[in-house]
Formats: structure tokens, sequence, C-alpha cells
């Protein structure tokens, strides 16, 4: 499931839209896998401003994409 994770993630960055993923069910393993994915600077996502939720209670993972008005340069 990590692959699918970074892969959605990636796409959807590259897309602009949806603003928000959910991801329910995620193994504690799989986010791991996914994170480091996502972190990697062969990755090349380091300089989008999108961020990462984990509730481990619930095993439910929540990517923010930026916004606009994340992404201009202040």
């Amino acid at each position: 499931m990590s692959v699918e994770i970074f892969e959605q993630v990636r796409n959807t960055l590259k897309a602009g839209k949806p603003d928000m993923l959910h991801f329910d069910n995620v193994d504690p393993e799989d986010f791991a896998h996914a994170l480091e994915s996502l972190r990697h600077p062969s990755s090349h996502l380091e300089e989008r401003s999108f961020r990462i939720h984990w509730f481990s209670s619930e095993n439910r993972l929540k990517v923010v994409m930026p916004s606009m008005l994340h992404e201009c340069v202040g």
C-alpha cells in the first residue's frame, strides 16, 4: 500500500487537486515506508509544502496539499 500512497500523493501534487487525501486502515509499516519515500530527496517532493498527518489510533493518514497561496514566493 505504501507505493499506492506515494503514487497518489505525487500525482495529486502534479495535478493540483484535490486539496486533501485520506487513507484509511493504513498499516503502520506502510505509513513509515510511504513517509520515508515522500521525504526522500530522490522523490523531488521536498520543495512542495504538503503536510502529513498520521492518526495512529485510527490507522488513518491525511495528506494536505499546498494551496496556491502556499506555493507563491513571499
